[in-house]
Parts: C-alpha cells; sequence; structure tokens
C-alpha cells in the first residue's frame, strides 16, 4: 500500500506544477518510470500495457490535433507500465472524472479550444481507483 501511497503522492506534486506552469516536469516522469521499473514483476504484461496507452493516447493526440499534451502522454503511459493491468481498471474511473471536469470547464469558458491541466484530473482517478481497491479489500501488491 505504501507504494501506491507514494505514487500518488507524486501526482499529486504533479498536479500542483501541472496546474502552475502547464507542464509535466519530465526528471518527475523518470523518477516514477525508475521507481516502477525496480518494483514490476512481469515486465512483459507492463510493457504490453503501456504499449497500448501509448498508442491509444498517439492516436488521440493525432485526431484532436494536440488535444493531449506530450507530458500527459508520458505521465500516462510510465502510470500504465507501473500498474499493468489494473490500469485499465484505474480508466473506468478516469473516464467520468475527465467528462465531468472538462464538461464543467466547457460551460464555464463555452469554448472547446480551452488548455486544461489533466495531471490533477489523473490525480483524481488514481486515488479514487486506490480507495475504490483498498474498500473492496483488494490486496494492492
Amino acid at each position: 500500500m505504501i507504494i501506491y501511497t507514494t505514487v500518488a503522492v507524486m501526482l499529486a506534486y504533479l498536479s500542483y506544477v501541472d496546474i502552475k506552469k502547464r507542464e509535466v516536469p519530465n526528471l518527475a516522469v523518470l523518477a516514477l518510470f525508475v521507481f516502477s521499473f525496480f518494483l514490476v514483476k512481469d515486465y512483459a504484461v507492463h510493457f504490453n500495457t503501456a504499449l497500448h496507452c501509448f498508442t491509444v493516447l498517439i492516436l488521440i493526440n493525432i485526431i484532436t490535433r494536440g488535444g493531449v499534451g506530450r507530458g500527459d502522454i508520458k505521465l500516462l503511459t510510465v502510470l500504465s507500465f507501473f500498474m499493468g493491468e489494473r490500469f485499465y481498471e484505474m480508466m473506468l474511473f478516469a473516464v467520468p472524472v475527465f467528462v465531468t471536469g472538462f464538461t464543467i470547464v466547457f460551460l464555464k469558458e463555452r469554448q472547446l479550444n480551452v488548455e486544461v491541466p489533466m495531471v490533477p484530473f489523473i490525480f483524481l482517478s488514481y486515488v479514487l481507483w486506490l480507495g475504490g481497491a483498498t474498500w473492496l479489500g483488494d490486496s494492492l501488491f
């Protein structure tokens, strides 16, 4: 559990930076990757999940003409490597969080091309997933 809490703290920090500077620092993402690299047990599964995540995000980035930032793509790819197949569980929390957040921003700004920091939504999704897994009595590692 402490490992997942450490990642939550890292995501909280990245959320703060994303809100203030609209960037995701490479060093923090690299630190998360190195942290993950030593914890992963089945590299093939985790790498495959990261590859799926990266591919989908690049396609979304191309279709939306840069709608998803490169820092967000890096962070989600590394997070998917860390979580492996559990990343798909987290995405069940992420989709409603993203839709709600972007709907609120759209209703407030009344335009589609607003730059929105995405890491806070990733952080909230991760915390909700972590809380849900803990509440259901799931052993995380």
